[in-house]
């Protein structure tokens, strides 16, 4: 009984990790789509600007 005690620990200890990783995964991925669209607009005013020059 103790030996699947123990391995139900480890087990939701790793589950729990698991979790944590993939908090930090959401969250670099959030700054680079953030990053993205912030490209993504600057590239739209320049074209924006650069239609109205013309």
């Amino acid at each position: 009984k103790k030996e699947e005690e123990i391995k139900e620990e480890v087990l939701k200890k790793g589950v729990e990790v698991e979790k944590e990783k993939v908090k930090e995964t959401k969250k670099d991925e959030k700054k680079e789509d953030q990053e993205k669209r912030r490209e993504e607009n600057l590239i739209k005013r320049a074209d924006k600007k650069e239609a109205i020059k013309k």
